[in-house]
Order: C-alpha cells, then structure tokens, then sequence
C-alpha cells in the first residue's frame, strides 16, 4: 500500500513552533487540539500553519530535520512563505 507522508507545523500559544512528520495530519492535528499530545498539551491552543505531502517518510523526515535546525523563527516563516 502506499502512503504519503507529511511534514507539519503548528504555532502554539506560546508563539512558537512545533514541527513534525506524520501520516495523517487530521488525525494529528486532532489528537494535539484534544490534549492527546505530550509536547503540546500546555501550550495549547494550537493552529496549523503548513502542511506539505512527501512522498516517502524518509523524505519528510529530512525536511522535518532540516527546519528543526534553523532556531531563528523568521527562517521558518520564509520556508513557509516560498512553498505557497
């Protein structure tokens, strides 16, 4: 079966970022808005500002890697701002 994989990123309300890969972002955005999430859970609510498909998760991972490693936030909304 195949399946595409995704990386995400959420802004918090905390103004921050949360940056992750999944198979199924609805579902993943669900369990972070329900408290289903450890790394979000206190600092919610939580809004959804990217998604991208990838086609494998090797891929995806990569990309979540590399964002991760850029800790100036305007380098992340750049990202953001060039794949739209």
């Amino acid at each position: 079966m195949y399946m595409l994989w995704f990386v995400y990123i959420l802004e918090t309300s905390n103004w921050r970022y949360y940056i992750w890969s999944t198979n199924d972002v609805s579902r993943r955005l669900k369990q972070h808005q329900d408290w289903k999430s450890l790394a979000t859970r206190n600092v919610r609510p939580v809004r959804l500002l990217y998604s991208k498909e990838y086609q494998t998760l090797k891929e995806a991972r990569q990309v979540e890697h590399r964002i991760k490693q850029w800790k100036d936030k305007s380098m992340i909304q750049k990202f953001m701002e060039t794949l739209d």
